[in-house]
């Protein structure tokens, strides 16, 4: 993971993924994109007849964007990690998977709660399902990523699973342990000891544990049982299927982007 994309927006989850993806591209002697969108063509006055925004306000908005720009410029200046700045015109979602292709690792963040501050941008699920690379997403307090920490991965033996967890093999690498969980009993498409063994081709010895579902709603059993190893990172597969996608996304996937407080890379 030498090439870091990180997602530059002025609000509240902005310090928890640009410390995220600093220790990350130190531990890995990575590399830092910090990526701006423009959205200038793309902003509305409330109205869509209304067209696209006025002169004096698309003004205000690139100033806004400089400014901000400079404060991050100059954060970034003090720290020890090579990086470079892109501003690219559009929304961010389209901005973020679009240019994800030449990325190892694009850092988002979690959907802020409305108790936490001001929200980035809401489609964490979109960008998960549609990049082109690996996606962090990043729980607002965190502020640090300690790569050789506990790391597990939520494992429903899926595609999908299997590429989230072959796209964190160069943290996992890192990891003083890893541990594989399952929920429940299910059918899968690629066994945990399957999983287990393509990880132990790195050298790793993972731990497969299974938890019990119960009466618990999986997510909330996945993010309890990660609290209480004090993980440092979950790895589990982004769902795709068009035809499914409002099924999965409202369930266990979209609870772990809406709620997780441990850093989660996504993949498909």
């Amino acid at each position: 993971m030498k090439s870091i994309m990180l997602h530059v927006h002025k609000d509240d989850g902005q310090e928890s993924r640009l410390q995220v993806a600093l220790d990350i591209a130190r531990a890995m002697d990575g590399h830092v994109t910090c990526m701006q969108a423009a959205p200038y063509d793309y902003m509305v006055l409330g109205d869509p007849y209304f067209g696209v925004l006025p002169p004096e306000f698309r003004r205000e908005a690139e100033e806004a964007l400089a400014a901000f720009r400079k404060t991050i410029e100059t954060r970034m200046n003090a720290e020890d990690v090579p990086w470079d700045w892109q501003t690219v015109s559009g929304m961010d979602l389209d901005v973020l998977v679009q240019r994800s292709g030449l990325a190892d690792l694009v850092v988002i963040s979690r959907r802020v709660r409305q108790e936490e501050g001001v929200e980035p941008i809401s489609e964490a699920a979109d960008i998960a399902v549609n990049a082109r690379a690996p996606v962090l997403v990043v729980p607002p307090k965190v502020r640090s990523f300690d790569c050789t920490g506990t790391m597990v991965v939520a494992w429903n033996g899926s595609p999908e699973a299997a590429a989230a967890l072959r796209s964190a093999m160069p943290l996992l690498a890192r990891a003083s342990d890893v541990k594989i969980l399952t929920v429940g009993e299910i059918d899968m498409f690629f066994t945990p000891e399957e999983a287990a063994r393509y990880i132990g081709g790195y050298g790793i010895e993972p731990q497969i544990t299974h938890l019990p579902h119960g009466d618990d709603m999986v997510s909330d059993i996945l993010m309890g049982a990660a609290q209480d190893m004090d993980a440092k990172l979950m790895v589990m597969g982004a769902f795709s299927h068009s035809r499914v996608r409002e099924r999965l996304f409202g369930g266990v996937t979209q609870r772990m982007l809406d709620r997780t407080e441990v850093p989660l890379l996504m993949a498909r």
